[in-house]
């Protein structure tokens, strides 16, 4: 009976494909969170632009939550584009990193943050406009 044991080769092309494969996924996932930013960056300038009309007495609370909303996924996109590079340089020598369930767990915590504050901020935008305009 003959053993199916991988050889080291075969072992480290394994890891190497699991890698470049994490590496690419990782691209996705920046580019992605660039463009929420961008988004978060936009809406913020689009309010502070209808910000100066006057506004109704009643919808200021619209423009506070959209406006924390929009930070508060600002913040996240930039804490979870700060881990992922900081998470990418620390694997390239260790596999095992690259496929860390808790990293995955940390990063999925802060863009969730982000896609909320997006959403939020975005919802009480479109709620604002809707009612000055």
């Amino acid at each position: 009976m003959t053993s199916k044991r991988k050889s080291e080769a075969e072992i480290i092309a394994e890891n190497e494909k699991i890698y470049n494969r994490y590496i690419e996924v990782s691209k996705f996932r920046s580019d992605y969170l660039k463009h929420i930013a961008t988004l978060d960056t936009g809406s913020i300038l689009l309010m502070a632009t209808l910000l100066q009309k006057p506004i109704s007495p009643g919808t200021a609370i619209f423009v506070a939550i959209s406006m924390i909303s929009f930070l508060i996924s600002l913040a996240g996109v930039n804490i979870t584009q700060y881990i992922l590079v900081d998470h990418l340089s620390d694997s390239v020598n260790n596999i095992e990193l690259a496929t860390s369930t808790k990293q995955k767990r940390i990063n999925q915590t802060f863009t969730f943050f982000s896609y909320l504050g997006f959403g939020v901020g975005i919802s009480f935008l479109i709620a604002f406009a809707i009612i000055n305009f």
